[in-house]
């Protein structure tokens, strides 16, 4: 089943900020619909080495694809504000987040990207560099 999973390439950094936003959104949300069975399924195994070993790289993956998507966002940041916001977005846009929204709150596909879109506009709009220095 796993290549079965096809990941969309992400909308380039160049792109208005409202594309790479729906970009990022529907690819990570296309993706984990098909994983949730799975991962259901499999959550009897939830600490299993191989299981674990495979959600941190899938972690990091999506941290390297929202530092290259959002790279003019991340530009502006001083490092501590950088790692912030990519630790909230990946909070966010987790597959844990996913399954929160799609099975335990029932909204559907396009409730729950809606959902994530507007999450994901507050979080680069925040003024990490702000709350950083405090």
């Amino acid at each position: 089943m796993r290549g079965d999973l096809v990941v969309p390439p992400m909308t380039p950094s160049s792109q208005p900020l409202s594309d790479r936003i729906a970009s990022v959104v529907d690819n990570l949300a296309q993706v984990f619909d098909k994983i949730v069975p799975l991962r259901v399924a499999a959550g009897q195994f939830v600490n299993h080495p191989a299981l674990t070993e495979r959600g941190m790289t899938a972690k990091n993956q999506l941290r390297q694809a929202t530092f290259e998507a959002f790279a003019p966002e991340f530009a502006a940041l001083d490092e501590p504000a950088r790692e912030e916001l990519a630790d909230a977005i990946g909070a966010a846009l987790s597959l844990e987040a996913w399954i929160v929204l799609r099975r335990r709150d029932g909204l559907s596909f396009e409730r729950a990207t809606a959902v994530w879109r507007r999450t994901l506009t507050a979080l680069l709009a925040y003024r990490f560099d702000a709350a950083a220095a405090e």
